[in-house]
């Protein structure tokens, strides 16, 4: 069975008006960006075999970036969430959960002036919170993936009368990393490889006071593998290919603080494996910058 939840410092540069939308802003030179988020998560999903997943869940991201200058910032982002799955088919029924801490991201990300477009920069390291764990006899696991990435993002951003458009491209390089298995009552220690994945982004976003915000995501990861100290190996996650849509508005309630609703839908390009499957997210966020 298949369980388909697929789920520096840097010179400045002045004298130039950035062009920016909410998926590159930075803070000025001295000012700090907190963001906490909400978000609920569900997934609808069929596989041509006949099986059948629903799941939802939580999710609480946290941000936090302090400003080096006036375009180039340093800092994290973490996030807590949970998935409660129920799946079915012609033979088996069953729950699955999955909780914790995810990855966390320590790094840089700046605009630079260029002429037109602004160039947006974000580079880093996530950093697993404590190793993969995944328990077969009673379907539950953490939401860690027990492997250390680099995280590189290479973007621009363009601006048209009323309208900042641009483009935006991440690549995460997974490392080995370590995990534990529990089958049968035993729990296997080993290396978890593989994993890497990349995303290609086109977004715009209209300058009012509202700033409408559309974004449409390409995404791809690979299998990651996990061997066991013994020689047992195994799939910790399916490789997929993903297609997203992202709305958002960006409403400053007083100076400096602003809030973000957001919806999402995400469904898999190449359903090999699946008859249907929708995952859709609503969330808020809101946005302190002092």
């Amino acid at each position: 069975m298949k369980l388909v939840i697929t789920l520096l410092v840097l010179a400045p540069v002045y004298g130039f008006t950035m062009t920016t939308t909410y998926q590159t802003l930075t803070p000025h030179e001295g000012q700090s960006d907190f963001r906490l988020g909400v978000g609920y998560r569900s997934v609808n999903a069929e596989t041509k075999s006949g099986g059948k997943t629903d799941a939802t869940g939580p999710s609480i991201p946290v941000t936090y970036y302090y400003g080096l200058t006036e375009n180039h910032s340093l800092g994290g982002e973490i996030s807590y969430s949970s998935l409660n799955q129920d799946y079915k088919d012609s033979t088996t029924s069953l729950n699955a959960k999955s909780y914790g801490m995810e990855d966390v991201f320590f790094g840089y990300k700046g605009n630079f002036e260029v002429g037109t477009p602004t160039l947006f920069i974000r580079g880093g390291l996530k950093i697993p919170p404590e190793k993969s764990r995944r328990n077969w006899d009673n379907n539950e696991s953490n939401t860690s993936t027990g492997q250390m990435a680099f995280i590189g993002s290479l973007g621009m951003t363009s601006a048209f009368s009323t309208f900042n458009v641009g483009f935006l491209g991440l690549y995460s390089a997974n490392q080995n990393g370590d995990g534990e298995v529990t089958s049968s009552g035993k729990t296997y220690s080993g290396k978890i490889t593989g994993g890497s994945s990349y995303q290609f982004s086109a977004y715009g976003e209209i300058q009012n006071i509202y700033h409408p915000n559309v974004s449409l995501d390409y995404a791809r990861s690979f299998t990651s593998t996990f061997t066991s100290d013994s020689g047992m190996v195994g799939t910790t996650l399916t490789g997929n290919e993903l297609i997203r849509g992202t709305f958002s508005l960006r409403y400053e309630m007083t100076p400096g603080f602003e809030i973000v609703p957001v919806l999402a839908y995400t469904t898999i390009l190449k359903k090999d494996d699946f008859s249907k499957y929708n995952y859709f997210l609503t969330g808020v966020e809101a946005r302190l910058v002092f």
